[in-house]
């Protein structure tokens, strides 16, 4: 049994999340940075703080374009795979929502509360993407008799899960801080959940990479 669709899907996936990757640390900065800039709003020089804004706006605007070449390197990764297992075809219309609020970040990138939202939808998506890709690749595992992916794909799941709960309702509550008092917090939030961002994706890039060789070696 092979799997010539996925095998080139898979590549595809593959390379989107190693862009991906480099998104979320991109906007993991950009958010910390933000949060600072505008907790520096009062009695910060204007010329300076003007500069701190254009240099972040930039700055988002690269982590969106990133993101939105990361997407549809994924989607076209995904639409490949979809024609060897079924699962797949679920994951089409979430990682379209993903472009969508990707497009949206990048037009309002001077509104806060817009890339604060666009952040949360983003991860809570791509936990969705990221599940149902894993269950996909499980499957076909589990046809192929591979136990060692299937295996790792269920630990992932697991580990995924716990991360992606922590991770939005740190994103959530860090996006909604009521005032600048609790800044050091906010920051400190934001922090972890990239950091936790950054650890889920090399655990799903090895998982990944695990598959492309499966499938590269089915006969």
């Amino acid at each position: 049994m092979t799997f010539p669709n996925a095998k080139k899907g898979v590549n595809k996936i593959f390379t989107g999340e190693i862009l991906m990757l480099i998104a979320a640390i991109l906007t993991t900065v950009s958010s910390v940075a933000l949060v600072i800039v505008g907790a520096q709003d009062n009695g910060a020089n204007e010329v300076a703080l003007g500069a701190s804004a254009a240099g972040l706006v930039i700055f988002s605007v690269v982590s969106a374009v990133l993101m939105a070449i990361a997407l549809v390197f994924s989607i076209i990764g995904v639409f490949q795979s979809s024609k060897d297992e079924p699962m797949f075809k679920g994951v089409i219309f979430v990682m379209l929502l993903s472009l969508a609020v990707v497009v949206v970040s990048a037009i309002f990138t001077e509104s806060q509360l817009v890339i604060k939202l666009s952040d949360v939808i983003t991860s809570i998506s791509s936990t969705i993407t990221t599940v149902l890709i894993v269950i996909g690749i499980g499957k076909m595992a589990e046809k192929l008799g591979d136990d060692v992916v299937f295996t790792k794909g269920q630990t992932l799941l697991k580990i995924i899960i716990w991360i992606a709960l922590l991770t939005i309702i740190l994103r959530a509550i860090a996006a909604f801080t009521p005032n600048t008092a609790v800044l050091v917090i906010e920051v400190i939030m934001l922090i972890i959940t990239g950091l936790l961002e950054v650890i889920q994706y090399f655990l799903y890039l090895s998982f990944l990479s695990k598959s492309k060789k499966m499938l590269q070696n089915a006969n």
